[in-house]
């Protein structure tokens, strides 16, 4: 089978059988049995080439099956320090083997959806690494801020400065990841004292509360309304959304906050473009694949509930201002 088959389906060919794991020691010893049995060197020598073949690609799986058990076992909150620990294993056969990982899942459409939900998190963090260490200045401000964070004299201390980096739009995301790297590091450690495990925790959670806080009140309304998967409690979500409020609280729980037709449609349009390139960019077509289609399809059906039924009110509205004026 594996002779007559391209090479680049072996993968497929040994994911999708639920016995491979089973018998892949039998077939390559049977293999390298009947390549011993063989008396012309030429078919010998193709024998022994595809069985060592086959040894490497069923190693690849098993190495990326691993990595990716890892990603879907992991608590959401640890993703972040999980892919920044391990972004060397993650290249373009790590990617591959993702979508195909995850079309094995055929038969159980809620495990597909929730596999497809937490890879699209893990491809998201990967972009914003390696979009963070383009930028070598900024990696080694952060690693030099962080740094300071853990000199401090008191938790309330470091509580300060990150709430002065937020503030001062320092907070980056090299510094979050750093920060996300360094809990996970510690977290599992059976070498590193509970209260060093502590102080990483609160650090990384504490830029995370601040970033989500001051993310412009728009994409913290789009974030919320995603999350909805009944069409109609979105459109009544949305609806809330374009109606004034009062400012926010200090809790967080009792935020009001509304935007405009005109900005959620500007920052759906420049989500929805940014993944349509991505789709058709050659280096990262593979990451774009990953991209959670449910989400897509929100963000598509918010768009098209705002041009029909809250673009009209914005123009009458214009109009009556208009009218008034003259």
């Amino acid at each position: 089978v594996f002779q007559d088959s391209d090479r680049e389906n072996w993968k497929k060919l040994m994911m999708f059988s639920k016995q491979w794991d089973a018998m892949s020691d039998e077939v390559f010893s049977r293999l390298e049995e009947l390549a011993a049995q063989l008396e012309d060197d030429v078919s010998e020598t193709e024998i022994r080439n595809i069985v060592k073949l086959m040894r490497n690609t069923h190693e690849q799986i098993q190495q990326h099956n691993k990595l990716f058990d890892e990603f879907i076992e992991a608590d959401d909150v640890d993703l972040e320090g999980l892919v920044t620990a391990r972004r060397a294993e993650m290249g373009h056969t790590f990617l591959d083997h993702a979508r195909i990982r995850i079309d094995t899942y055929v038969e159980d459409e809620e495990k597909r959806t929730k596999v497809i939900n937490i890879m699209n998190r893990v491809v998201a963090i990967l972009q914003v690494l390696d979009k963070a260490v383009e930028n070598e200045r900024e990696v080694q401000a952060a690693h030099a801020e962080f740094q300071k964070l853990l000199n401090v004299d008191s938790i309330a201390e470091a509580d300060k400065m990150i709430d002065d980096l937020g503030a001062a739009n320092k907070l980056t995301p090299a510094l979050v990841l750093t920060a996300a790297k360094a809990y996970n590091s510690v977290k599992e450690s059976p070498y590193t004292r509970e209260e060093v495990k502590d102080v990483m925790m609160h650090l990384y959670f504490k830029m995370k509360a601040t970033c989500a806080s001051q993310q412009p009140p728009t994409i913290r309304i789009l974030k919320h309304l995603l999350s909805m998967e009944d069409p109609l409690e979105r459109k009544m979500g949305l609806e809330a959304a374009f109606t004034p409020g009062p400012d926010l609280t200090e809790d967080p729980e009792q935020d009001h906050l509304h935007t405009t037709p005109e900005n959620m449609a500007a920052a759906i349009k420049f989500i929805l473009e940014t993944y349509r390139s991505n789709s058709k960019s050659a280096q990262l077509s593979e990451v774009a694949s990953l991209m959670n289609p449910d989400v897509i399809e929100r963000l598509e059906e918010i768009e098209l509930e705002i041009e029909q039924n809250y673009k009209q009110m914005e123009t009458q509205r214009f109009t009556e201002v208009q009218s008034f004026e003259m």
